[in-house]
């Protein structure tokens, strides 16, 4: 069993259980009659301490960017043509307590997405396209985690029509995932291309 030193800060306090956290977003947005154009920025970050091991900690640090567009002139044949795409950068250390990082990981995502709005049939429609990738990798530290890449794309439509005094909506989804990740027993340095 492990056992958690208790009562050096306090009575009934478990030692080196702080948790510090921060973090704010800021954004800005044009809006006009054919649509809006839009961007925002955040940060968040958490350092907590690790009970097990006095003075040692976690700290974890994500940056965020976002950019949302729509425009209902940009196509003659659709009503509206939507974009959205984000990025973000997660970075997770674990500090010794004499400074030193015992492990670090990091991880990249990107997120796209294509929405197209009609009105074929005299009703709402909608198709897109979804896509995305990550990359993660574990820069130090034991191989707790396989240093991984993902990518992955979807296709989709919604479609309402009227027939017979009935309203029906069909809809389709198809999406195609793949995960590539290297083997534990080789995951001493080595990084995903």
């Amino acid at each position: 069993p492990i056992c958690l030193a208790r009562n050096a800060n306090g009575k009934d306090k478990l030692n080196n259980s702080y948790i510090e956290s921060e973090g704010g977003s800021f954004g800005l947005t044009h809006v006009d009659d054919d649509g809006y154009l839009g961007f925002a920025i955040s940060n968040h970050q958490n350092e907590y301490g690790n009970p097990i091991e006095d003075g040692a900690k976690f700290d974890m640090e994500i940056d965020r960017y976002d950019l949302a567009y729509e425009s209902k002139t940009l196509f003659d044949f659709v009503d509206k043509f939507k974009f959205k795409f984000g990025y973000s950068d997660y970075e997770h250390q674990e500090i010794e307590p004499l400074g030193d990082i015992g492990s670090e990981f990091l991880k990249e995502t990107f997120e796209g997405k294509f929405e197209f709005i009609h009105s074929w049939f005299n009703s709402p429609g909608v198709f897109g396209i979804d896509m995305g990738k990550h990359q993660f990798s574990k820069s130090q530290g034991d191989p707790f985690i396989a240093n991984n890449h993902a990518k992955k794309i979807s296709l989709y439509f919604l479609e309402e029509f009227n027939l017979l005094n009935q309203k029906f909506s069909v809809g389709f989804r198809q999406g195609y995932d793949r995960l590539d990740a290297n083997s534990f027993i080789s995951d001493d340095g080595c990084s995903i291309a």
